[in-house]
């Protein structure tokens, strides 16, 4: 059964640590509240909300000038295949198959990055709900640069809904991406922890 839904992630794009929610500790941030999907989450006051690209990605943000480069997209697409399955059901499937591997995430994100390294995957939780959870290293290149990234992802599931969260660190250089990474970590964690499902 899992193999299938797997699959089926596929389509559409065992230790469990609870992400908290994000409220705590974050009065100041700014909330985006999506009010025909029914979800909400928190972003630090001095990170830009910049203009979705695509007709899947809900939210996107970019962290300071003059601070190291980040950003922040929420994917969600339409899963139909999933629509009829409870919210138990869902957790179930991921909780019977545990963390992705490096050639699930390698898929997950198009396989287009043959470099692409996983440095963590585990299952979390996040607004009490099952989650894949990774950290992963790749580069991107086009004619005229080659960026490093160091993104943190999340990927859960409500019924006929699937959730793509991508925080990532970038820099001209590995090591670069990596201080970057490292300075934004517990905020990437804390802007992925915000996150509340309102209504499925």
């Amino acid at each position: 059964m899992f193999r299938h839904f797997k699959a089926l992630v596929f389509v559409v794009c065992s230790t469990l640590l609870l992400i908290t929610n994000g409220a705590i500790g974050q009065n100041q941030w700014n909330t985006f509240r999506d009010n025909i999907l029914k979800f909400r989450i928190l972003y630090p006051p001095d990170w830009i909300k910049g203009t979705p690209r695509g007709s899947n990605v809900k939210v996107s943000l970019f962290a300071p000038q003059g601070l190291p480069r980040a950003n922040f997209n929420i994917v969600i697409r339409s899963f139909p295949d999933i629509a009829g399955m409870t919210q138990k059901q869902l957790n179930d499937e991921i909780s019977a198959g545990g963390p992705l591997s490096s050639a699930d995430w390698q898929e997950m994100i198009g396989g287009k990055w043959p470099d692409m390294k996983l440095i963590e995957t585990k299952l979390v939780k996040v607004d009490n709900q099952l989650a894949y959870f990774g950290v992963i290293e790749f580069c991107h290149e086009t004619l005229d640069r080659k960026t490093y990234l160091k993104d943190m992802l999340l990927m859960t599931f409500t019924p006929g809904k699937s959730w793509f969260l991508t925080c990532s660190a970038k820099g001209s250089t590995k090591n670069e991406s990596g201080i970057s990474f490292n300075h934004w970590e517990s905020t990437f964690q804390r802007i992925m922890g915000s996150l509340v499902f309102e209504r499925w």
